[in-house]
């Protein structure tokens, strides 16, 4: 350990997050060795592959703390296999999965961001949780579930090798991406490989696409936050600024940090595709191969949307599909969309942990989300204008406007995320003058009730209205 502690100092970075990039990059020889001696191999040898190289790297990451997981792979399995499609199963995995991860959480807390075992834990408790319920649907009369659910439904119990190998598999254990055992399976029977050769397709340069760019956001996260710390808000320094200065120093603060996340997903996401698991069928437009089914971040979606939609479509996509999956659709039951999507939120805060930070951050998002859907019903009265500001020349600024707007929402609303606890992100909101929930829980709300007296319906819309369901889109 003493060569590695000398390297993370080396490099200026903790010894943790040391061993989670080299994890991360090894998937790529991991990959390798799978498509040159075990690709074709049975299902039970590529299973015994996956778990022993997976759990290898969570031994050297967590060493003894490995222990977390294989409790939660021994339940799993039992429910699987003794109360299969019981609902008994899904509650019993749902409770103990996530009181198990909340614990953990409660004992390893120190209000800093640390990298422990919890990181891949709180991983694995999502992808057994939707394992035991998309069991639970297969077992399930066909007609009574939705299109979605009959994607991932399972109508067999899995092997306790099975769930090993998806838990432990080197290109997702640590950081995600989630996704459905039906898209393992597929990958381990071969269904992505090349139809015509029986070999794994041809990918080097996808992957290559996806580890390039996670290398630069890595080094340019741990250059640019070597400079502008989170810690940096807690200073004198930052107290004496101007509110300008403050506000350009959370932004780029903002992008930086951000940068851990968009490097961690891209690196992990590559590996995916050196393996085959991230095989998407193919592009009906220019025939050629899809390589998006595991992809966590959008970058171009991100890097460029103007919405706060497109942001919430684009970042830790694939944890955002599966809240959807799991938690939105089936609160169906509560009748009422808004409910469902605010339980969503508190369940996502509380997968998280407990810090006050994230139910704010969470709470934050749904404020903004709410403004611009109510932007977007003004806009619909205003058809000329919304036409003129999709112009060509009109486009660009109107672009820089909103992309300020929603950086400078997103910087508000993450500033508790990371900052955690009550005191410190209290006091940083504070010297920021709480500009996030006036602008838009304030100042908008005003506003937006005085457009909405002011600016008449647009008439078409009225019309399709007036002739009822039909003519309205599904939702």
């Amino acid at each position: 350990m003493g060569i590695v502690q000398n390297l993370a100092l080396s490099l200026g970075t903790t010894v943790p997050a040391l061993t989670v990039a080299t994890t991360l990059f090894s998937g790529y020889l991991l990959a390798i060795i799978y498509r040159k001696s075990f690709f074709d191999k049975p299902a039970q040898t590529q299973w015994l592959y996956f778990t022993i190289s997976g759990f290898s790297l969570v031994i050297f990451n967590y060493g003894f703390d490995a222990y977390h997981s294989l409790i939660c792979v021994l339940l799993v399995w039992a429910l699987c296999k003794f109360l299969p499609g019981t609902s008994i199963s899904v509650v019993v995995a749902f409770l103990f999965l996530m009181g198990h991860l909340l614990l953990g959480y409660h004992l390893t807390a120190t209000d800093m961001y640390d990298i422990k075992w919890t990181l891949p834990q709180c991983i694995l408790t999502l992808r057994l949780i939707g394992l035991v319920w998309d069991v639970y649907d297969g077992q399930q009369p066909q007609e009574s579930l939705s299109e979605d659910q009959k994607t991932t439904a399972l109508k067999d119990s899995p092997s306790l090798l099975e769930i090993a190998a998806y838990t432990y598999f080197f290109g997702s254990f640590l950081v995600g991406p989630q996704y459905p055992l039906t898209r393992f399976r597929k990958f381990v029977t071969g269904d992505f490989n090349d139809p015509k050769t029986g070999k794994p397709r041809q990918n080097w340069t996808n992957a290559m696409l996806r580890l390039l760019p996670g290398i630069i956001y890595m080094c340019a996260h741990f250059y640019y936050f070597m400079i502008l710390p989170t810690e940096y808000f807690m200073t004198e320094e930052f107290r004496d600024e101007s509110f300008g200065w403050k506000f350009i120093h959370v932004t780029l603060w903002y992008r930086f940090i951000l940068f851990r996340y968009q490097a961690v997903w891209l690196v992990t996401e590559g590996s995916c595709i050196l393996s085959v698991l991230a095989y998407n069928g193919v592009d009906k437009k220019t025939g050629k191969d899809l390589w998006d089914g595991v992809r966590n971040i959008r970058l171009t979606k991100f890097e460029f949307g103007y919405t706060f939609q497109s942001v919430i479509e684009s970042f830790n996509y694939n944890t955002n599909q599966w809240a959807a999956r799991y938690i939105f659709k089936r609160l169906k039951f509560l009748g009422n969309k808004t409910a469902s999507h605010l339980a969503t939120l508190v369940f996502l805060a509380l997968w998280h942990g407990f810090y006050s930070g994230y139910y704010l951050c969470f709470l934050f998002e749904y404020v903004c989300v709410v403004a611009e859907r109510q932007a977007s019903s003004l806009m619909d009265r205003l058809p000329r204008f919304r036409a003129q500001l999709n112009n060509t020349w009109m486009w660009y600024p109107a672009w820089i406007v909103k992309k300020f707007i929603i950086t400078s929402g997103c910087v508000f609303g993450f500033l508790p995320f990371a900052l955690l606890t009550f005191e410190r992100w209290f006091m940083v909101y504070k010297l920021l003058f709480f500009y996030g929930y006036v602008i838009y829980f304030f100042l908008w709300q005003i506003l937006n009730y005085i457009l909405r007296r002011s600016i008449p319906k647009n008439k078409e819309k009225v019309g399709a209205e007036k002739n009822g369901p039909s003519s309205q889109k599904e939702d």
